[in-house]
This record gives structure tokens, C-alpha cells and sequence, in this order.
């Protein structure tokens, strides 16, 4: 089980990725796809910002630990 994001895209992302693969099997059957082109390519885009910034928060949380244990330790002597 991956880590949890506080918020959890996993459901709206199975239909933007089902709307997606019908936009894709029928891409010239309606006007309107195109549309729903731009709504799936943005949602889609969101969530990898928000899993990258998750990412990166916990990259620094990680790096200002190793620093403070360093000078508390550091601090002791």
C-alpha cells in the first residue's frame, strides 16, 4: 500500500482515465470531445503537481531532520 496524499485522487482519476480512453477511441465522433480533452489533460496534469510537491515536501522534511539531529547531536558535545 503506497503512502497516502491528504488528498486522495485515486477515485476521480479511474473516471478521468475512463473518460480519457473514450475520448480516445471515439477522438472525431463528437464536437464536444475536445472540450473533455482539456478538462482530462488538466485534472491529469493536477495530479502529478500535487504528487510532486508531496514528494517534495517530504524530501525536505527529511533533509531539516538530518540537519537538526546533526546540530543537536552536535550541540551536546
Amino acid at each position: 500500500m503506497g503512502p497516502q496524499l491528504l488528498l486522495d485522487t485515486s477515485h476521480l482519476m479511474k473516471h478521468v482515465d475512463a473518460l480519457g480512453e473514450s475520448i480516445h477511441a471515439h477522438a472525431n465522433a463528437h464536437p464536444v470531445a475536445q472540450r473533455e480533452r482539456v478538462v482530462v489533460d488538466f485534472v491529469r496534469r493536477q495530479c502529478t503537481e500535487i504528487i510532486n510537491l508531496g514528494v517534495a515536501l517530504g524530501c525536505a522534511a527529511f533533509c531539516m531532520g538530518i540537519v537538526l539531529g546533526a546540530y543537536l547531536l552536535l550541540e551536546r558535545l
